[in-house]
């Protein structure tokens, strides 16, 4: 009994294994869900949908403040890109936004 994860490969959203009620918002492919979850340190499938989308917000705007371990740059989103940053994401986005 508990809460998995159910992904399209562009989409994921959360499903009660007990149930096999899906519930919550819909997640983007890059999201971390595992992440939200642990995060939320709740059973969020008693929660109203509209209380899990807002803590999915909270806890993306959580992630926004995050910096990277490399450069000390703040994160943008999912993904980051500085040039003072060696982490492979960094590099590589780099040269995509020339």
């Amino acid at each position: 009994m508990g809460i998995e994860v159910i992904s399209n490969g562009t989409y994921q959203t959360l499903i009660c294994n007990t149930s096999m009620t899906a519930f919550g918002p819909v997640f983007h492919a890059e999201d971390d869900v595992a992440d939200f979850i642990s995060w939320a340190n709740t059973d969020i499938r008693s929660l109203p949908d509209y209380e899990i989308v807002r803590m999915v917000d909270e806890w993306r705007n959580e992630k926004l403040d995050e910096v990277c371990d490399e450069c000390g740059k703040p994160w943008t989103g999912e993904f980051h890109a500085s040039d003072e940053c060696l982490t492979p994401v960094g590099q590589a986005l780099k040269h995509l936004l020339r």
